[in-house]
């Protein structure tokens, strides 16, 4: 019984930092409690019944602890998704097992374009659940009821494997940690077993870890935001996006990326549309972006639950459908095979009607959600339409409803090449004043005969800053040409985002599938809101029609609103003397180092293991006499012995030159191969192994000395 509390606290501890390198991949929470609490659990639990069914075969013990913990891994992760449907919160009803059976698929269908740390906790968090609870039953029916270390280190590590792969920005401190509980097993291991078995469990892992790295390594590029973020990893085949899109692909690190959606090759509808209205459907907005890829903004918004079934959704404006919007156009959307939750929002005021759940609305983002299942499902919106001409005397401003995101709308990544980007933009901009007629001519530049639509962007060098890299090869799609007029219009001091969503039929009525997917920009006016811009040239589909724009450019004189205007000014860098045509530079993202590090510890600790290993086996088939045999043929090399000595006679000659270990071994050697040669057979007066050490201490010894020629 005690040995098997030992092991169950070795596989608590190893799976407990698996749960917190789950944290890595999912934004921590409640569930991580909830995870590391499964995980004790469960290691208890196996621990009772490995000790109650002692006397029953090691078969019988084994299925009846996986059933158990598979179990309450299935009770834990419906708690997760739905703890309000369960009897007393801990009794799974069919009612939450519907519930959770959605929430897998939801979250099945968003793994791919995923970009950990995903925020959407209430769909991943039942995945990570079942995922590490598994995880444990293995491990606790491998170490409890076979013993098997090997498949305890090679489970858990894993989990460390899938960050690595998709997470190379992590900090070092918890895989440092989880090194020190791996050398620790590995340790306590080396003193607790003998024999054949520790050999053999130490080459296994060892060969195991490596041929588990090596795969990982091979199949990574093709995992979620493989390398996003560093640019040194960028480079790799692969990199920051899908493979079939080739280098140069810029992150989008939410749970709807455009990059996947556009090269896949599902074709089968999503949404079915009709109406008079045929701007884009809007699914989320981004506003943080690194230089590299957009990330979801750290925020908790506050959120406003609609329990009625028409409702108003606009994030700014007491009267949404006022002079900036004199017109309306209505859609109806029908949700063919939708995975989330989140509404698609025409672009502008919206009026929704939706008579199938409570509707939350989250303004920041301008985002609004469903709290069921929206398959099969319809809503009805009217959308005021933006009157451009309006915005020739409106002036851009940062949008008062989150402190936090109004910042982010003006921030600019601080680059190598900032300062180019900022110079670039003062010539495009130069001698204009009014902000929307600045972003025209930014739209203008991007959608010139210069650049190129391609979802295969040319290879280039690349460097920090993904915007920059993009404007050298002037060959993108739309993630790319909205991520760049989103930093240019920043740099020109105009609060912007970018919006993620579909494109419709220029009817107005038809299907909407992944191919459709679209990111485009959005600046933020006093009296307007929110408007988009489209500056992708040659896409499928558009953001902005050809309708809703004025029919002559807006002039570039002095806007005529008499508010006075803000103050304004992009975090950026100071200009340097580099102009808008410096070359691209390679760059190395100082966070790599420290995977590197993880990697090279990893690394030693699987040589070392290796090498013990390796040690181990030779010293099992290190008999006497082939111990014998080594001192002897290094004894005469030293000129110490002659071939005819006898036992005794060898270690009257070598003792001397011995330390005191060594002799003591030697003579214990000398005894063995006397009782060998000389008594009848019986059993060995020392244990297996014990002659590799006694022929190691006795060659290192004589190695050390200098010995003159011997003349036999």
């Amino acid at each position: 019984m005690k040995t098997s509390w030992v092991w169950g606290a070795w596989a608590f501890a190893l799976l407990a930092m698996d749960a917190l390198a789950m944290g890595y991949l999912v934004v921590p929470g409640w569930w991580l409690a909830a995870l590391t609490a499964l995980i004790l659990v469960s290691c208890l639990v196996g621990v009772v019944l490995q000790h109650a069914m002692k006397g029953t075969p090691r078969g019988v013990r084994a299925v009846a602890i996986v059933v158990v913990l598979g179990a309450l891994t299935v009770v834990a992760a419906v708690r997760q998704a739905a703890a309000g449907d369960m009897v007393f919160g801990v009794l799974p009803t069919r009612a939450s097992l519907t519930v959770t059976q959605e929430s897998l698929g939801q979250a099945f269908a968003l793994l791919l374009p995923a970009v950990p740390p995903v925020a959407d906790v209430h769909v991943f968090a039942p995945v990570v659940m079942l995922a590490i609870g598994f995880l444990a039953s293995i491990v606790t029916v491998a170490v409890l009821v076979w013993r098997a270390s090997g498949v305890m280190v090679v489970a858990t590590l894993v989990p460390w494997a899938a960050v690595f792969a998709m997470r190379p920005d992590v900090h070092w401190g918890m895989p440092a940690l989880a090194v020190m509980w791996y050398l620790a097993f590995a340790f306590w291991r080396r003193r607790s077993v003998t024999g054949a078995r520790f050999g053999f469990v130490s080459v296994t892992v060892a060969v195991v870890a490596v041929a588990s790295s090596i795969v990982m390594g091979l199949a990574a590029p093709g995992l979620p935001t493989w390398g996003s973020g560093l640019a040194v990893l960028r480079g790799a085949p692969g990199g920051s996006g899908p493979v079939v899109m080739g280098d140069g692909v810029i992150g989008v690190a939410t749970g709807f990326d455009v990059n996947q959606r556009l090269v896949s090759t599902d074709h089968s509808p999503i949404l079915q549309v009709s109406g008079d209205y045929n701007g884009p459907l809007q699914v989320e907005t981004v506003t943080d972006f690194d230089g590299i890829a957009w990330h979801p903004s750290g925020s908790v918004w506050p959120s406003v639950e609609n329990d009625s079934t028409v409702g108003t959704y606009w994030p700014t404006g007491d009267d949404p459908l006022g002079p900036s919007y004199p017109t309306t156009a209505q859609t109806s959307i029908s949700f063919v095979n939708w995975p989330r939750k989140t509404l698609p929002l025409g672009v502008g005021p919206r009026v929704v009607s939706f008579n199938s759940g409570n509707l939350t609305y989250q303004a920041a983002i301008d985002s609004l959600a469903s709290n069921g299942s929206l398959d099969y499902t319809t809503v009805d919106e009217t959308i005021g339409m933006v009157d451009r001409t309006s915005l020739v005397a409106d002036y851009a401003t940062v949008s008062p409803v989150d402190q936090t995101l109004a910042a982010q709308s003006l921030a600019v990544p601080q680059t190598s090449h900032t300062a180019d980007l900022q110079t670039l933009v003062d010539s495009i901009t130069n001698g204009i004043n009014g902000d929307y007629d600045k972003l025209m001519a930014i739209q203008s530049y991007l959608t010139s005969s210069s650049f190129t639509y391609s979802t295969e962007p040319a290879q280039v060098s690349v460097s920090d800053d993904a915007v920059w890299d993009f404007l050298q090869r002037r060959t993108g799609y739309c993630v790319h040409f909205a991520t760049a007029m989103v930093v240019m219009g920043r740099l020109a001091g105009i609060p912007m985002r970018a919006a993620i969503g579909f494109t419709l039929p220029a009817s107005g009525t038809g299907v909407v599938t992944n191919q459709d997917a679209h990111m485009w920009p959005q600046a933020h006016f006093a009296g307007a809101g929110w408007v988009s811009f489209e500056p992708t040239p040659g896409a499928a589909g558009t953001a902005v029609r050809p309708s809703a724009t004025p029919t002559t450019r807006p002039s570039s004189t002095q806007s005529t609103s008499s508010t006075p205007r803000p103050s304004r000014t992009p975090t950026t860098t100071a200009p340097s003397s580099a102009g808008p045509s410096a070359a691209p530079v390679n760059t190395v993202d100082g966070g790599a180092v420290w995977r590197w590090i993880v990697f090279g510890l990893a690394a030693a600790v699987v040589v070392g293991g290796a090498v013990a290993g390796l040690r181990r086996w030779l010293a099992l088939r290190t008999t006497p006499e082939r111990a014998w045999a080594v001192i002897v043929k290094t004894a005469r090399a030293r000129g110490l012995i002659d071939a005819a000595a006898t036992p005794r006679a060898v270690k009257d000659a070598v003792g001397p030159h011995l330390g005191e270990d060594a002799q003591a071994g030697l003579a214990a050697l000398v005894r063995e191969i006397e009782r060998e040669r000389y008594e009848p057979p019986g059993p060995a007066a020392v244990p297996p192994g014990q002659w590799y050490r006694v022929q190691t201490d006795v060659t290192r010894d004589l190695s050390r000395r200098r010995f003159g020629s011997h003349s036999a």
